[in-house]
């Protein structure tokens, strides 16, 4: 829970309402002038002039400068904050950091921040929102987590092959409208979640952005790396947000890695080790196992995740060569023991296990191992582990290993900061991009990257040999 600063902007005699970045603790103290306090933010750089109303001057990292007037505060903090104490306390902070020379000081109780962010407030246009695709994936995550946003969003028609389907899902979730053809909704929204089989994501997303729609599309990007091409031009010459659902990046375990990747506590990444491994669950519902829907199966449906958080938290170096094998012999095996569901053994034509062996430019090394379907003793394996010059790294659980003054240190995160379900974030992180109102954290050109690996990977299981890109 936040209690958030609302800020009223007057730009250009227009009435706006603006996310500019997080005010917390981590914002440093810069200098003053002319009566003014200057604060060097993530984003920009603040100045509040100090005058009974309180204003402050915006400077972009672009050079653009916007000035703004504090308006209300608006909470939501359960138990609450009066709107006058935290302006007052804000003001005060900032004030007294300019005499103390000191990290300024955040109002909220412990664990709470203030943050510059976009609310509902009168003459503000939701986000209309269409969704294609209907099945689990639609119902489970992107519709209830986009009904929480109900004040910045609004669900507008759904659209399903199945128009049963559509029909039943549009009446269960209070959906105004329910189409068989997408196209026919297009001219009612903003923006489209897809979740289709991943054969149509690049059909369906050159689209929407040709109609001049957003796209949330789901994971995995496209089959193959130049249906990824044509969906990336799609998106630049609409000028319209593209990003896929790659939602690892949105726990809190990986932010807080990225956070410790960026300090250089791990210095150059030299190994990386990526596990997505689960014993005996291959999803015996959907076509998950339909290679020409597909495209493949435990790697283009699951250890596409970890490969993708991998790939961010090391800052996308180049891939130079791939080594891959791809198995699927344990599930076309008879007298199957699954818990997710049941499936053909005589019919099952997608991998269950991949290992893979990839060197990347600058000297990085990644070794990928994912199974929908593996003979481990744990029900399911997930991290991602970086050895680097200066120390280790591991995701889940969020550990730090270094060595310091002749010994050997594992320092495990005993508190990490963040919502526990990453579907609110990644949906709030679409929403402000489309909007304008912050950078994306899933840009098409990385998830790009992940499916030019996959189908490399593929392509070396059939020539059984190592491939370069």
């Amino acid at each position: 829970m936040k209690t958030l600063l609302l800020l009223h902007v007057i730009n250009h005699c227009h009435e706006q309402y603006f996310i500019i970045g997080t005010l917390a603790a981590s914002w440093t103290y810069v200098g003053s002038e002319d009566n003014s306090t200057i604060i060097y933010g993530e984003k920009v750089i603040l100045r509040l002039e100090e005058h009974p109303d309180y204003s402050l001057v915006v400077q972009y990292k672009n050079g653009e400068t916007v000035n703004y007037e504090l308006g209300k505060i608006q909470s939501n903090d359960e138990g609450g904050q009066s709107s006058s104490r935290v302006i007052d306390e804000f003001v005060a902070s900032i004030v007294r950091a300019r005499s103390e020379r000191n990290k300024i000081h955040c109002p909220c109780r412990r664990g709470r921040s203030i943050s510059f962010i976009k609310s509902e407030v009168p003459g503000m246009n939701k986000l209309r929102i269409g969704l294609i695709g209907v099945g689990g994936i639609a119902t489970t995550r992107h519709i209830p987590t986009l009904l929480k946003l109900a004040d910045r969003v609004t669900i507008v028609a759904v659209s399903d092959i199945d128009a049963n389907r559509a029909s039943s899902v549009a009446a269960a979730f209070n959906i105004p409208k329910a189409y068989q053809n997408y196209e026919e909704m297009f001219h009612e929204i903003d923006a489209v979640f897809i979740s289709t089989p991943n054969k149509f994501h690049a059909e369906i997303t050159i689209a929407a952005m040709t109609a001049g729609l957003h796209v949330f599309c789901e994971k995995p990007m496209a089959l193959t790396s130049a249906e990824c091409e044509a969906m990336v031009s799609a998106s630049k010459q609409a000028g319209k947000i593209l990003s896929i659902g790659y939602h690892y990046r949105f726990m809190k375990e990986p932010k807080g890695a990225k956070r410790i990747m960026a300090s250089g506590a791990v210095g150059n990444p030299l190994v990386v080790r990526v596990q997505a491994i689960r014993r005996r669950k291959v999803p015996g519902w959907g076509v998950f196992t339909n290679k020409e829907l597909q495209g493949g199966g435990s790697l283009i449906d699951y250890g596409c995740h970890l490969l993708d958080l991998s790939l961010w938290l090391i800052g996308h170096p180049e891939p130079v060569e791939v080594m891959g094998t791809a198995y699927n012999a344990l599930s076309r095996s008879p007298g199957q023991v699954n818990q997710w569901g049941s499936f053909n053994p005589d019919t099952f034509e997608v991998d269950d296990h991949v290992t893979a062996y990839i060197k990347f430019a600058g000297g990085t090394s990644l070794l990928l191992e994912t199974s929908w379907s593996n003979n481990i003793k744990e029900d399911v394996i997930e991290n991602v582990s970086i050895s680097g010059e200066k120390g280790g790294l591991d995701v889940f659980p969020l550990t730090v290993n270094y060595a310091k003054e002749g010994m050997l240190f594992n320092s495990e995160a005993a508190w990490i900061p963040g919502e526990e379900d990453p579907s609110l974030p990644q949906a709030e992180n679409f929403i402000n991009a489309c909007q304008g109102l912050e950078e994306q954290l899933v840009k098409p050109e990385e998830a790009w990257k992940v499916s030019a690996i996959i189908e490399k990977i593929y392509e070396s299981t059939n020539l059984g040999t190592s491939v370069r890109f």
